[in-house]
This record gives structure tokens, sequence and C-alpha cells, in this order.
């Protein structure tokens, strides 16, 4: 059974109910500073201000590894016509440079991106094939 988001996960891990989650930093610090989990490694290039004494992944070894992620990545529904998603898109890159909605995000260790739809599909291509090797390494299987 796939999870339904971060809080069902962490509740999981806490729990003792699977051994190992992909999650937000912001949604684990607290646990990782109080001893209840312990977080390996974080995705970004940089380490978290969060949790800034936790390595990357790429200062682990996993040089493919240590890429930025996005807090909250927005799909448009399938057939939306491609000028609405082109307006779309420049609405939300206009919105998330405002200085305003970044001081927002940054408490969370949150970065902004916006890119392009087509660049968009082709990083998410890249991701699920390195994502699917790791899995694979690990002997786990995938829920979902």
């Amino acid at each position: 059974m796939p999870y339904k988001g971060t809080a069902p996960m962490v509740a999981d891990l806490l729990g003792g109910h699977v051994a190992v989650g992909v999650n937000p930093v912001a949604d684990v610090a607290d646990h990782h500073s109080a001893g209840k989990l312990k977080v390996l490694a974080v995705g970004g290039a940089q380490r978290s201000p969060l949790l800034p004494q936790v390595p990357t992944l790429a200062e682990l070894g996993h040089k493919n590894r240590g890429r930025r992620r996005r807090a909250v990545w927005l799909f448009p529904a399938q057939r939306t016509p491609a000028t609405i998603v082109a307006a779309y898109t420049q609405a939300l890159k206009t919105i998330l440079e405002m200085p305003q909605v970044k001081a927002q995000f940054a408490p969370r260790s949150c970065q902004t991106h916006v890119q392009p739809p087509e660049e968009f599909a082709a990083a998410i291509r890249r991701e699920s094939e390195i994502w699917r090797g790791v899995v694979a390494a690990t002997g786990s299987t995938p829920q979902g």
C-alpha cells in the first residue's frame, strides 16, 4: 500500500513499522534532534540548515544522488492546453521569486525552482531511473 503523505510515513518510522523512508528534512528534523529518528543524509546539493551536521548523499560518495530537491511538485491535469500551462508556469515563477514568498520557504529549508514543462518531464524520467536503481540495489520493492 503506498503512503498517502509524509505524516503517515513518519508515524510508521517512529513506530518501527518501516526501516527507512525518504522525507523532506523539515518533517524529520525535530525527530532527529530528539533522538527518535536518525537522518542518514540529505539529498540536496548542500547540507540543510535545519541539520547542518548531517552530510549530503554526495559527501557520502553517492555523487549522482546529491540533487536539489523540490518541496512540492505541481502537475496540471494531463490534457491542460499548452497555453494555460505556459501562463501558469510564468505566474508561478513570478510568485516564487518574490522576496516575501522566499522568506516563507527559508525556515523550512525549501528551495524554489520552476522549470519549463519539457525540462521537468525529462527530470522526472531521470530521477525515476536513478531511484529505480537505488531501490533495486537494496533488494527492496517499491510500494504503490
